[in-house]
């Protein structure tokens, strides 16, 4: 009896724990190239491993993941300190996690007075953004 096997798992497709580089050189030398050609159509780093991109372009590959037309990539591959993981939200005062989905208040930068803060029943109802 066959065993079902994780989406998107091969023997091929596995990461090495310590270098992060795929474990089958054809698969690496295939990442390489895909994320080569993004690297040069859109100007990032030509290093996939360079910690600067907070963005895990193995896994987008994996996934079978692109930028959109307009070059931007699924939030869901990005790392802590990514420079867009945390956005002002459409509401004033509310922060949104763009990889989450999370929305949350941030007093510091609210425009609702001090004292209406911490109110509740003051607040609009928090809503999980349109994928």
């Amino acid at each position: 009896m066959a065993t079902a096997t994780p989406y998107g798992w091969s023997p091929s497709n596995q990461t090495d724990t310590y270098s992060g580089k795929f474990t089958d050189p054809m698969e690496e030398e295939m990442f390489q190239s895909w994320y080569g050609y993004h690297a040069k159509k859109r100007g990032l780093n030509p290093d996939p491993d360079d910690g600067g991109h907070f963005y895990d372009y193995r896994a987008a590959y994996k996934a079978g993941i692109n930028p959109d037309e307009t070059g931007h990539w699924s939030s869901e591959f990005k790392l802590a300190g990514h420079p867009n993981l945390i956005v002002q939200s459409d509401v004033p005062g509310q922060l949104v996690n763009t990889k989450t989905g999370e929305r949350f208040w941030n007093p510091q930068y609210h425009d609702v007075p001090f004292e209406q803060l911490f109110d509740l029943s003051e607040r609009p109802k928090l809503a999980r953004p349109k994928r």
